[in-house]
């Protein structure tokens, strides 16, 4: 009788240990995943601020008016004389 006690309590602490180190791995992938959303969360907010960014620079560079000031102040560029312009005539044959 007293050997049969002593594998139910054994059995009885064997279960419950199992289901401790399963209760406490599931928690810790339970952090681990809080821990993987948190980065992904401020990564893509990130991108989303540098989306942004990119579109700004783009519509500024898009702008003819922009384009035009940075020729004339920063590459010193100016619009040709207009009698200095030559029109080819095209050598396409059809």
């Amino acid at each position: 009788m007293k050997k049969k006690t002593s594998w139910v309590i054994a059995f009885t602490v064997g279960v419950v240990t199992i289901a401790a180190l399963l209760h406490v791995w599931v928690h810790l992938q339970v952090i681990a995943i809080g821990y993987d959303i948190s980065r992904e969360t401020r990564t893509r907010h990130d991108l989303g601020e540098l989306n942004q960014r990119l579109n700004l620079e783009l519509r500024t560079r898009m702008d003819l008016a922009v384009v035009e000031r940075a020729a004339r102040e920063q590459l010193h560029m100016a619009p040709p004389d207009a009698r200095s312009i030559r029109v080819l005539a095209s050598t396409v044959k059809k």
